[in-house]
């Protein structure tokens, strides 16, 4: 099941890319890209703000964070013990690859 997400955009920042209905302060409002404009009921309307679609990344984001929680509970049960090149270089090897993939996702949600 796909949950569907909204960020409040506004007018005065960025308008929407294409011609189509989006939720306003205003209510349901359509808005046309040719002319730049907003209608309402067939009137002309002036919203503050339009809600836009992005992409859900809960998911997504969970299991980065499950696995950013696994490297950290392995680095610290094993921080106790001298790290060696035999014990280190297995799960060492990881960390880089955590910071890569966050580094990803949060750029992906900005």
């Amino acid at each position: 099941m796909s949950k569907t997400k909204y960020i409040k955009v506004a007018v005065s920042e960025r308008l929407p890319d294409k011609t189509n209905e989006y939720f306003t302060d205003k209510g349901k409002a359509i808005f046309g890209s040719v002319m730049k404009n907003w209608h309402v009921d067939e009137l002309l309307a002036y919203p503050n703000y339009w809600l836009c679609e992005v992409p859900d990344r809960e998911q997504e984001m969970k299991e980065m964070l499950e696995r950013c929680q696994k490297s950290l509970e392995y680095i610290h049960e094993n921080a106790k013990f001298e790290f060696t090149e035999e014990n280190t270089e297995d799960h060492i090897e990881h960390v880089p690859y955590l910071k890569q993939e966050l580094e990803k996702l949060l750029n992906s949600i900005k």
